[in-house]
């Protein structure tokens, strides 16, 4: 997902990542959803998949 350029936090809130971004005192007080930028992380990956599967 990196390589479609999806930045680093939503790829973490997308596999649900307690970790790295969103460790220690950050994790606390982000609140964001991100479920806007999941959605559209998302419609990038199908985008891909489909594209290889045409290949």
């Amino acid at each position: 997902m990196a390589k479609l350029g999806i930045n680093l936090p939503v790829i973490e809130k997308l596999l649900n990542h307690v970790s790295g971004s969103f460790a220690g005192i950050v994790g606390v007080y982000q609140r964001h959803s991100f479920a806007d930028e999941k959605r559209t992380a998302m419609d990038a990956w199908a985008q891909h998949v489909e594209a290889m599967n045409k290949s």
